[in-house]
């Protein structure tokens, strides 16, 4: 949690520290609230790329067909806002994925508080199927600890959260 965000916000016993689930579920709210916004603004730079290019299109056309350099100088920038819109609305697809993908992550969180771990990632066929105790510890699958614990986004995560939970202890750190 940030520091801003442990002032003044107790959990029901008291503390100091916020409830877990009310804070993943602020930040989800604000993560998904500003993908919305950004998917808004994306849409918007869309139609107004499309009205661009559509526009310089033509003032070209113009300008070439009457050998005019008023309508080729207008084209082109009306060709250079195009390119900027373009630009900016790459920019804000880029913000509205992150801002998803911050707030799925959040999403996640809640659900495996709330142990609904439908659909969640399970590391099946991540370890060998005749490991010495990840049947008996139940350590992949549906409703298993890797369920519970994982926040990797990439299979590779994923593969080295699995390798750390099928791998034994050193007898010093047991120790």
């Amino acid at each position: 949690p940030l520091p801003s965000e442990l002032k003044g916000e107790g959990a029901a016993s008291g503390d100091a520290r916020p409830d877990a689930a009310m804070l993943h579920e602020r930040r989800r709210a604000s993560f998904a609230a500003s993908a919305a916004e950004h998917e808004r603004r994306s849409r918007r730079l869309s139609a107004a790329s499309v009205v661009t290019f559509l526009a310089a299109g033509m003032l070209l056309a113009t300008g070439i067909g009457e050998r005019s350099g008023v309508w080729l100088g207008a084209g082109g920038a009306v060709a250079l806002a195009f390119i900027l819109t373009y630009v900016a609305n790459a920019r804000t697809s880029g913000a509205r994925d992150r801002a998803q993908t911050r707030s799925d992550l959040h999403e996640r969180h809640l659900r495996r508080m709330a142990v609904d771990l439908h659909g969640l990632a399970t590391g099946d066929g991540l370890l060998a199927a005749d490991h010495v105790y990840a049947s008996d510890l139940d350590l992949l699958g549906a409703e298993s600890l890797f369920s519970r614990i994982t926040v990797a986004r990439t299979r590779r995560g994923e593969h080295t959260l699995a390798r750390w939970l099928g791998a034994a202890a050193a007898p010093s750190t047991i120790a």
